[in-house]
């Protein structure tokens, strides 16, 4: 990661970063000139276009984008701009929820923070039975995949809304 001048206030930002945090102007970033590359979500086999099923494990092809940058890619400058300002305003970190299922898992302040009200009061009302403390050691291990799809989740829907909004 280096740092390079913003194209339009011309102040030092990462190369990694796709808009400029002082001014908000998109930055180039390479993966949005490419092509999507299908792989297997499984195997990480390269498909071929139009396969629903991969040949090396035989799993189903899913054509929904992996990353924040393919969620990103067709979008205007304008359009990755509003993405990326309501992005993180949602966006859930992961050493967050690692902590809180560590500290206070047992009484399900982790499921209330990824916005599993329902969870999280289940969690609480069973406390005693020390039954969720127990759930909670085991979700230690999975976590921070759970952020990561959450992630995924809310920026997939905020790309929808953008794309449908600003045509």
């Amino acid at each position: 990661m280096a740092l390079i001048p913003c194209r339009e206030c011309q102040r030092e930002i990462s190369s990694e970063a796709l808009a400029c945090p002082h001014c908000g102007a998109p930055s180039h970033h390479p993966a949005l000139d490419t092509e999507p590359s299908v792989s297997c979500a499984h195997c990480h086999n390269p498909l071929p276009g139009g396969d629903t099923y991969c040949p090396n494990c035989n799993s189903e092809v899913t054509t929904e984008p992996a990353t924040e940058v393919e969620v990103m890619r067709g979008m205007t400058p304008n359009q990755r701009a509003a993405f990326q300002s309501q992005l993180a305003m949602v966006r859930k970190d992961r050493a967050v929820a690692l902590l809180l299922t560590l500290f206070l898992g047992g009484i399900g302040v982790h499921r209330f923070y990824l916005g599993q009200v329902g969870l999280g009061l289940l969690y609480l009302f069973f406390c005693w039975t020390f039954i969720p403390l127990a759930i909670s050691l085991f979700e230690l291990f999975v976590i921070m995949g759970r952020v990561d799809e959450y992630n995924m989740r809310q920026a997939r829907q905020i790309a929808s809304g953008i794309v449908a909004t600003i045509r």
